[in-house]
């Protein structure tokens, strides 16, 4: 049986993985009143039942729970032991106890008087102890480990003794001041022992992972999640044949088969290649795992020419994050949570709308910030259809013109050719009425100048 003797726990009574356990899933209590300080060993003694499978959540709230009191007292605020559902048959009583049971008049008790040296003592099994021998209450509890029936040696594990889980020795021959309690025989702080019928160890199976060669960046903002196909409630991870933790202690989760292991729980690993070993009820299974710094995202495409009446922009990236946010310049202009933008399985996806509202004509340089890193993108914005509005305009004008030169005004003036054009041989019409006048005209001055001489 799992003694959770590898549990790590803060100093004090109570203050305790255990207690959080007890309060989570018997009382469903959950936030600040964490950790309250009780009594624990009793708390310690049923979360080893319930790992070894005696107890499922809801048998826990449902049965009885004592506080090293008769092991079927019903559960109350002071109430704190093991989460029995004993046949009375299971459960020995020695002379100590008399005084406690006789408190109990509902119950029917079928081994009592029993001598401390002839309990059933068992591996599993659960003593009961009251240290300073007066019987007054059962003031502690733990698992037998072994009895030597020869040299009368108990060995029992058990948790709150010293702030600790703890495997001890007590030989019931002994006279002694035990745990600093009055010096006397110890079989004399005997008060009972209980135990459960033997559990069918689960089935073993093969595990399977949906990953089992991992690449993790110390840099990351989260841990590692692996699914697996354990239907145990246990997970205990090793690293590189080095216990790690189990998600009954340690900053991981295990549920329906899906391991959480914590970033605190990694981020003190070396850098370089692991064998990380996850080891269940129901099997074990081997993982590759890799740890590097830093998580180097890249992104396909990097430059992006893009016009505001193209296609939603969609952007590849290497990057693991659950989360994207966009910034130009200093300012964040999106996340994943505004409207028009879709980030899934490292692939961001802006709308039209979107890169319409965020950004300018020309170059944008962009940069996208995700959990496990960033990376810079460079986006050209184009408008064609502007241009192509202007080149319109500019053929419309043209052919305005070309009409109005056709529609000329047809003033004395704009009839009269450009004498180059008549040097060049243009023989429009207009120039050759040009030469006809000029010869008329140069006609007359001839006449004009002989009728002046002949009247001479």
């Amino acid at each position: 049986m799992w003694t959770g003797k590898e549990l790590r726990m803060n100093n004090d009574t109570g203050n305790t993985e255990y207690t959080r356990w007890a309060q989570n899933v018997i009382m469903n209590r959950t936030g600040s009143d964490l950790y309250v300080d009780y009594d624990w060993c009793a708390i310690f003694v049923s979360w080893c039942m319930y790992q070894a499978g005696y107890y499922t959540d809801e048998q826990l709230k449902k049965y009885y729970y004592s506080y090293c009191a008769d092991p079927r007292i019903e559960y109350d605020a002071d109430s704190w032991i093991t989460a029995f559902c004993l046949e009375q048959e299971n459960v020995w009583y020695t002379p100590l106890a008399e005084k406690k049971l006789a408190a109990y008049d509902w119950n029917t008790y079928y081994h009592t008087n029993v001598d401390p040296y002839e309990l059933p003592y068992r591996p599993g099994g659960h003593v009961y102890f009251s240290f300073d021998g007066s019987g007054t209450y059962f003031d502690h509890v733990g698992i037998v480990i072994d009895y030597d029936s020869e040299t009368h040696v108990l060995t029992y594990t058990n948790g709150n003794s010293g702030g600790q889980v703890i495997t001890r020795q007590m030989n019931l021959d002994t006279e002694e001041e035990f745990y600093g309690q009055p010096f006397m025989q110890n079989s004399k702080r005997i008060m009972g022992y209980a135990e459960y019928d033997e559990i069918v160890p689960p089935e073993q199976k093969k595990i399977t992972a949906d990953n089992t060669d991992i690449l993790w960046y110390k840099d990351a903002a989260k841990g590692l999640r692996i699914q697996t196909n354990s239907d145990s409630k246990i997970a205990s991870v090793f690293i590189d044949e080095e216990y790690l933790g189990s998600n009954i202690e340690s900053n991981m989760i295990f549920n329906g088969g899906l391991l959480s292991i914590g970033k605190s729980e990694l981020v003190g690993l070396e850098t370089g290649a692991h064998e990380m070993k996850l080891v269940f009820d129901d099997g074990v299974i081997t993982i590759a795992l890799t740890i590097e710094e830093t998580n180097i995202i890249s992104a396909e495409p990097a430059d992006i020419t893009w016009d505001r009446t193209g296609d939603s922009i969609v952007i590849i990236t290497n990057s693991e994050s659950d989360t994207v946010g966009i910034r130009i310049g200093e300012s964040t202009a999106a996340t994943n949570s505004t409207e028009g933008v879709s980030f899934e399985n490292g692939t961001v996806t802006l709308s039209t709308e979107l890169a319409n509202s965020i950004l300018a004509d020309g170059n944008n340089n962009l940069t996208f910030v995700f959990a496990d890193g960033e990376v810079g993108i460079c986006i050209f914005v184009t408008n064609e259809q502007s241009d192509e509005s202007s080149e319109e305009q500019s053929d419309e004008s043209s052919e305005e013109t070309s009409e109005q030169s056709k529609t000329a005004d047809t003033s004395e003036s704009s009839i009269i050719p450009d004498t180059d054009t008549v040097k060049t041989g243009d023989t429009s019409s207009a120039a050759i009425i040009l030469v006809l006048l000029t010869l008329s005209l140069a006609s007359a001055l001839v006449l004009a100048k002989k009728r002046k001489t002949d009247e001479k």
